[in-house]
């Protein structure tokens, strides 16, 4: 790939679990040399206005508009990412809000339930934790309660609260893998595979070709060489887009570092063209 111009189509910021703001998330692809970059932030596109406007005073080619919906199948989770969805469509926002008032009445519950346990925990204190992010959930109620010192460890808050089968814990508002491809294909988006070496199973990605999968996410930090050698085969047989990225969300946070996995350009020119024949 030598000469080859560099992309990142898989990344997050502060509007879901990334550390950096979109102004900075975009300095630091032009910095590592990535012409393009998407911004694919969990069940939000809060961000991508941002984004794509530094994008163009940073002289990057383009800030592919994108985002990772989070979905359920048979208790596994299934990520879902789009591009291209016309992200200002007024259905699409309203499917997101939706997912973002679940996730505040979820927060609300756990509140509730560990004043119940007796620990001082309010609904106004896990939203500052959360801070910028548009995703509230259990690891801004693991950060309240270590900071307050009820835990040692985030990891002891969830085995102690709020894992699953703990006594604070709320189950997760969830949306089946069939209807996030739906979703981005009524906003006129490419539906994408998210890392399947990772959450899912290369098996699941034929089953959701019927239903409109556009693509499939072959490079990824949890991708291993087996698993993108049988993701190739599939996307080869079903005709479907080969993307990657490396799931940034920053340093300490990241399986690699930002524009670190060799993506080939040829994955955002078929993005780019997929856009003419996604809607449903």
């Amino acid at each position: 790939m030598t000469g080859e111009k560099r992309i990142d189509l898989h990344t997050h910021t502060t509007c879901s679990d990334g550390i950096y703001p979109p102004e900075q998330l975009i300095e630091k692809a032009a910095f590592v040399g990535l012409s393009v970059i998407s911004v694919t932030d969990h069940d939000t596109v809060a961000c991508l206005d941002r984004a794509i406007e530094h994008g163009k005073r940073m002289g990057l080619e383009e800030v592919v508009p994108g985002v990772e919906l989070s979905s359920e199948e048979n208790k596994h989770e299934v990520h879902i990412l789009g591009y291209y969805m016309d992200y200002q469509d007024p259905d699409f926002l309203k499917a997101l809000r939706a997912f973002r008032e679940e996730r505040l009445n979820r927060a609300r519950k756990m509140a509730r339930i560990l004043q119940d346990l007796g620990l001082d925990v309010t609904f106004d204190e896990i939203l500052m934790a959360a801070g910028s992010s548009m995703n509230i959930g259990r690891p801004h109620v693991a950060k309240v309660l270590l900071d307050k010192g009820y835990v040692s460890s985030t990891q002891e808050a969830f085995d102690k609260y709020i894992a699953e089968g703990r006594p604070a814990y709320v189950p997760k508002f969830k949306i089946s893998p069939e209807e996030a491809v739906e979703l981005i294909l009524r906003a006129g988006g490419v539906p994408v595979y998210a890392h399947p070496g990772k959450t899912g199973d290369p098996d699941h990605v034929i089953y959701l070709v019927k239903y409109g999968l556009m693509g499939v996410e072959v490079w990824h930090p949890e991708n291993s060489p087996e698993i993108q050698k049988v993701l190739i085969e599939i996307a080869d047989r079903f005709g479907l887009i080969k993307t990657g990225g490396t799931d940034f969300h920053g340093e300490g946070r990241s399986k690699a570092p930002l524009g670190s996995i060799d993506v080939p350009y040829e994955s955002y020119i078929e993005l780019k063209r997929a856009r003419s024949r996604a809607k449903i």
